[in-house]
Formats: structure tokens, C-alpha cells, sequence
């Protein structure tokens, strides 16, 4: 009678916690890819705006070699997302 009683209480427990995890996994999980998001829009608005000013505030340079010298001082990196494989690619300058 007590061990029927004890596994019936130990699967609610197993249940409950189960339960918690999942829904504050897919809740925090959530959280987290939209902060994410958010950040690398602004990242990405910023440096739209700097290249935009770049290039209207130099006049010695065509607008090739500053695209190509604005890629040669950035790195591409690959951010996972999610299971399915989807990547976020940031852009940061290079270390030196």
C-alpha cells in the first residue's frame, strides 16, 4: 500500500517538474531570441548608419574601395538560433 502510494507521488513530482522545465525553457528561450534579435538590428542599424555617414563624408574615395575596405576590417560570424539549424550572421570588427 505505501510504495503504491509513494510511486503514485514520486510520478506527480516527476510530472510537475517536467512540466516547469518545459514551460520556463520555452518561455526564457523566447526571451532570449527576441533580446537577441533586437540587439543585432540595432547592431546592424548603427553600422548602416556609420557607413552611410562614411561614405557621404568622404569625397577621396569611390564608393567600391570603401565597401571594400569597410568588409576587409569586419568578420562574419554564424549565431545558432534554434534546432532547426537557423543561423543569425553578425558582423564584428576584426581583433587585432
Amino acid at each position: 500500500m505505501r510504495s503504491r502510494i509513494f510511486f503514485k507521488l514520486l510520478a506527480a513530482f516527476v510530472l510537475v517538474i517536467a512540466g516547469t522545465t518545459v514551460t520556463i525553457d520555452f518561455l526564457v528561450r523566447r526571451a532570449w531570441e527576441g533580446s537577441l534579435r533586437q540587439e543585432i538590428e540595432r547592431n546592424l542599424n548603427q553600422k548602416t548608419v556609420l557607413f552611410a555617414h562614411l561614405v557621404d563624408t568622404d569625397r577621396t574615395h569611390s564608393l567600391q574601395d570603401i565597401a571594400a575596405q569597410n568588409s576587409d576590417s569586419t568578420t562574419t560570424i554564424n549565431v545558432p538560433t534554434d534546432a532547426q539549424h537557423r543561423y543569425f550572421r553578425v558582423v564584428t570588427p576584426k581583433l587585432p
